[in-house]
C-alpha cells in the first residue's frame, strides 16, 4: 500500500508545529512520574509512537489524549476509572488495543505497573494524506473501545519498530502501516460494534451525562442537554433513550448528580451550606434543605455535626 502527501515539506513543517502544541497539551505535562520511555521519539511529526512503562499509580491521574491506540503489553493488577460519580475497575488484558477518540478525557487509578505501545495520531495529518477520500473519517472512533485482532497487533508491533529504528525508509512506510491499521480497525469495528442509531445513541448519552456533571451549578433544561449531546430525534426520543439505559430519566438523574456532589462537598467542610447549594445548582437554600433530607435521610447541617461528633469521639478514645 502507498500512500502519498501533497506538499510534504509543508505539511511536515505545519505537522511539528502541531506536534508541538498537541504534546504541550496532552502528553508532555501528563505522564506519570517515574515513567520509562522504551522507545526513542519518533521523527515524523503525524504520528507520535511512544512505549512506556508506567510505575502503579493510586492517586487521581487525568489522562488526555488526541486520537490515540494502545496495545497493551503487560497490563497492571487492578485498573479504574471515574466515571458518573463512580470508580469503576476495568478489565483489561495482554494484547488488548484501546481506541481513544479526539479530545478523549478520563481520571484514572492503577496498581502495578502499565507497559503498553501506544499510537498517537494528529487527525490533521488524516486530512491532509486523504487527499483520495480512500478513507472514510466518520469511522474513527466516537467513544473508547476495545478490540482484540492478531493483524492489528503486528501493525502496531511494526509501526513501533520502524519508529525505533528511525524510520529508514522515511515517513511514507509508516503512513502506509498506519492507514492500514485504520482501515481494519475500522472494517472490524463495523463489524463488531455497527455504526447505525444505537451505537450514536449511546455516543449522545455518554455526552449528555458529561454536559450534566460539567454543569451542575447552572440551571440545566432538558434542551440544553439535548442540544449538547448532539442526539438525533425528538426530546420524547431522548428522554425515553436516556431513563433506558441509566434507570432515571434526564430530570431525576440531575437532581441526583446534584444532591450527590452536595454530599460530596459537605463531607469535606470547604465550602458553606450556602456555598454549596449554589455550587450543586440550587437558588434556594430552603428548597436545597427540604431535598437533601428527603434524599438522604438526614440535612445538611446534621452531616456536619454528626461528623464532628465523630471526630470528638475518637478523640476522647485515644
Amino acid at each position: 500500500m502507498s500512500v502519498s502527501c501533497k506538499n510534504r515539506v509543508s505539511l511536515i513543517k505545519k505537522s511539528s508545529i502541531r506536534r508541538e502544541l498537541y504534546m504541550r497539551r496532552y502528553q508532555s505535562e501528563e505522564v506519570p512520574d517515574g515513567t520509562k520511555q522504551m522507545c526513542p521519539p519518533s521523527l515524523w511529526p503525524g504520528i507520535e509512537v511512544t512505549r512506556y512503562i508506567v510505575p502503579s499509580c493510586d492517586s487521581d491521574y487525568f489522562f488526555k489524549s488526541i486520537l490515540n491506540f494502545s496495545l497493551v503489553i503487560n497490563p497492571p493488577s487492578s485498573l479504574y476509572n471515574y466515571k458518573w460519580g463512580n470508580w469503576n475497575k476495568i478489565e483489561v488484558n495482554s494484547g488488548a488495543i484501546v481506541a481513544h477518540p479526539f479530545d478523549y478525557q478520563e481520571r484514572i487509578k492503577w496498581e502495578g505497573d502499565f507497559e503498553a505501545i501506544n499510537v498517537v495520531i494528529d487527525q490533521n495529518w488524516i486530512f491532509d494524506c486523504n487527499n483520495s477520500n480512500s478513507f472514510n473519517i466518520n469511522l474513527l472512533p466516537k467513544e473508547k473501545s476495545v478490540l482484540h485482532d492478531i493483524v492489528l497487533t503486528k501493525l502496531i508491533q511494526d509501526i513501533e519498530k520502524d519508529s525505533c529504528a528511525g524510520m529508514p525508509v522515511g515517513p511514507t512506510y509508516t503512513e502506509a502501516l498506519v492507514f492500514s491499521f485504520l482501515h481494519r480497525y475500522a472494517a472490524i469495528r463495523e463489524l463488531k460494534f455497527g455504526f447505525g442509531k444505537k451505537e450514536n445513541n449511546n455516543v449522545a448519552i455518554g455526552r449528555a451525562v458529561d454536559y450534566i456533571h460539567s454543569n451542575l451549578d447552572q440551571c440545566l433544561s432538558i434542551e440544553e442537554i439535548v442540544k449538547a449531546s448532539g442526539f438525533e430525534g425528538s426530546l420524547y426520543s431522548f428522554v425515553r433513550v436516556f431513563k433506558k439505559k441509566l434507570n432515571e430519566n434526564p430530570h431525576r438523574y440531575v437532581l441526583n448528580a446534584r444532591l450527590k456532589m452536595a454530599r460530596e462537598l459537605i463531607e469535606k467542610e470547604e465550602a458553606s451550606i450556602t456555598e454549596v447549594a449554589l455550587i450543586c445548582g440550587f437558588l434556594n437554600l430552603s428548597h436545597f434543605s427540604d431535598t437533601f433530607k428527603k434524599y438522604w435521610g438526614i440535612s445538611p447541617s446534621n452531616i456536619r455535626s454528626h461528623k464532628n461528633e465523630m471526630l470528638i469521639s475518637r478523640k476522647d478514645k485515644i
